[in-house]
């Protein structure tokens, strides 16, 4: 059990949309992890929920093992 980094792909979205496509979760809830915290954009936390993503992206998630 512990905490990981997945990668995300994106190409220019902003960050609610990102986790929408990738994770195929609701607005409410991608906007929940990043008021959580857990969205990095080139190592850079975002506090944004309309910023627009260029880089790498990565989530911290909680696996569960």
């Amino acid at each position: 059990m512990a905490y990981i980094k997945i990668k995300l792909s994106n190409n220019g979205k902003k960050a609610f949309q990102v986790l929408m496509e990738n994770l195929k979760i609701s607005i409410n809830e991608a906007q929940k992890l990043i008021d959580k915290k857990r969205l990095f954009c080139n190592g850079i936390l975002v506090e944004e929920k309309n910023k627009i993503l260029n880089g790498l992206v990565e989530l911290i998630v909680y696996e569960n093992n």
